[in-house]
């Protein structure tokens, strides 16, 4: 990655940052149908995550980004 352009390298951050967002969300929606099956309430339903919008994802981004550029 060292000869990519600053463009490029921005847009691995955010194909990165989307990649955790991704699994973390997925992580959470599992835990949450796993307790939803188990107690057969739909109280806990409610606790399912949000997927982190683009505010949210550009956020990750710039800070996996000032991290590789401390580097």
């Amino acid at each position: 990655m060292s000869n990519d352009t600053p463009y490029l390298l921005r847009m691995e951050m955010i194909k990165l940052a989307q990649q955790r967002a991704s699994e973390k969300f997925q992580a959470e929606w599992t835990a949450a149908a796993n307790k939803a099956a188990i107690t057969e309430s739909a109280q806990y339903l409610a606790e399912v995550p949000e997927y982190p919008d683009a505010d949210k994802l550009l956020a990750e981004a710039k800070k996996m980004k000032e991290f590789v550029d401390k580097g």
